[in-house]
């Protein structure tokens, strides 16, 4: 009877399977890039210590968390939806803080009582912040010099608290509940050089409640329901350097014959109903260096009335009705920094000519 066969000869393994290789060159991988990831979180955190630091706490790290414990700092920013009086009593423990910015949120007369304790304040935003009463407490910030209150949730009895901080030199109240019989109380802040009044109801009746002599450097009355004739009968000594009257209905009729706008550096009139003749008038205040005309009812033959414009560095002619009729104009009228022409029908050689002309002129398209 015939014996099975049996070999005798070893099992020769077969080759490392594509799997196990890859688990191999993983594991190298791992071992190599560990350190190299242990490296990188001490780096991380020393920098993260140092930044923190500088703003004047103490930090500690552990389990891979930060804790950060401040003992005097000077400046803090929060943008949340979650700011709440529990944060600003927490807030309010710093009293070395000189600037806060807290956006977004909701603040009762508590957390405004606890704002009130923060005496060293210079700046102060509460922008977009629900604020259901209190404000008057801020009158303890007599050294506070810059207030945004941008969409936050006053009106005028409100004003009546900011017409007492004497010091501010910088105010926003756009898109706030204000409006032309609020501005009355705002007759003693003598040392501002900055207010925003964007999208409220302040009207021309509005600006006979400012100050003449207020030494306005920036005014934004942009979405109001400022006019011409508005501007023309203030009374303004010192000119804005910067005014902006963006989404107003004036139309730059009779601007050459108002003293004050003869000293505007910057002039804002985007989404305007200004048109030629309105643009005829604009040609004569000599001292403008910026002209937005974005939207405006402009053509070739209006642009023609700002050759005489000889410090304008900065124009924006956008979604106008401006050709490539005034590329002679554009290459050797000004000495142009910034040229706006988005939207326009300019050809490529067009632009390449206004290029070479202005050299150090910066051309959107």
């Amino acid at each position: 009877m015939p014996q099975p066969v049996t070999s005798e000869e070893p099992t020769v393994d077969p080759p490392l399977s594509l799997r196990f290789r890859l688990f191999l060159y993983a594991l190298l991988l791992a071992c190599i890039g560990m350190p190299l990831a242990g490296w990188w979180w001490v780096r991380y955190r020393t920098t993260v210590a140092l930044e923190l630091q500088e703003l004047g706490g103490d930090v500690t790290f552990f389990d891979g968390q930060t804790n950060v414990i401040f003992q005097s700092p000077q400046r803090i920013y929060l943008n949340s939806n979650k700011i709440d009086d529990a944060l600003v009593s927490q807030i309010s423990r710093y009293g070395n803080l000189q600037e806060l910015d807290l956006r977004e949120g909701e603040l009762s007369e508590v957390g405004m009582v606890d704002l009130g304790k923060l005496t060293q304040l210079k700046e102060l935003s509460l922008s977009n912040m629900q604020i259901s009463g209190g404000l008057e407490y801020l009158e303890n910030l007599t050294d506070i010099e810059d207030l945004m209150l941008y969409g936050a949730t006053i009106d005028n009895e409100e004003l009546r608290t900011i017409g007492r901080l004497t010091n501010l030199r910088s105010l926003n109240l756009g898109r706030t509940q204000i409006t032309d019989a609020g501005l009355q109380h705002l007759s003693r802040l003598t040392k501002l050089r900055e207010l925003w009044l964007a999208d409220t109801k302040i009207s021309d009746a509005g600006l006979v409640f400012l100050p003449t002599t207020m030494p306005l450097e920036f005014l934004d009355l942009s979405g109001t329901n400022v006019t011409d004739d508005g501007l023309a009968q203030w009374k303004l000594v010192k000119a804005p350097r910067v005014l902006s009257l963006r989404r107003t209905q004036v139309t730059g009729r009779g601007f050459s014959s108002i003293p004050f706008l003869q000293n505007v550096v910057s002039l804002d009139l985007r989404e305007t109903p200004l048109d030629n003749v309105g643009l005829s008038e604009i040609g004569q205040l000599k001292s403008l260096e910026g002209l937005h005309l974005y939207k405006c009812r402009i053509t070739d033959a209006g642009l023609q009335n700002l050759k005489s414009l000889s410090s304008l560095q900065r124009l924006y002619l956008a979604e106008t009705s401006v050709t490539e009729e005034s590329v002679p104009l554009l290459k050797s009228a000004w000495r142009l920094r910034s040229l706006s022409l988005k939207g326009l029908n300019f050809s490529e050689d067009a632009i390449l000519e206004i290029e070479r002309a202005q050299p150090s002129c910066i051309i959107t398209r």
